[in-house]
């Protein structure tokens, strides 16, 4: 690999104000290139989190939506053979389950598109602590 850098070069060689100054911007620059890369990194991470996260909404509404179709009559017809209800009560009972037990699975999935998991910390660290050296050296 080649490790030529021309800014690195330039600095050695020419250690006056305009050279250090010239040195200097060559460095912020590279930093923020630094920086973008960085962002650019942790933000597809970031969407890489949200597409997982709608993955399990969507397989929690699939798996909702099939368990009730198979379910539902059968647990129904169950109800209403072993309890003496009348023939409303036992539907009503089964869908408050699945809608609770789907509630459950919705809210599992949501809770993976919650900010603080989307939000870019190496990002946030590294310029802070960037911020910090610079207003080190230049002070």
């Amino acid at each position: 690999m080649n490790d030529y850098n021309p800014a690195a070069e330039r600095a050695q060689t020419d250690r006056s104000i305009p050279g250090l100054m010239r040195h200097f911007v060559d460095e912020v620059a590279a930093l923020l290139r630094d920086e973008v890369t960085l962002a650019k990194s942790e933000i597809g991470d970031s969407i890489t989190s949200l597409k997982a996260g709608m993955g399990s909404i969507v397989g929690g509404a699939i798996v909702l939506i099939a368990g009730l179709v198979v379910l539902l009559d059968a647990v129904v017809l169950a109800i209403y053979e072993v309890l003496p209800t009348p023939a409303w009560l036992a539907p009503l009972i089964v869908g408050i389950v699945v809608l609770a037990i789907g509630g459950v699975m919705l809210a599992a999935g949501r809770s993976k598109l919650k900010p603080r998991t989307l939000k870019p910390e190496r990002t946030i660290t590294e310029s802070d602590r960037d911020r910090r050296l610079l207003k080190e050296r230049l002070t």
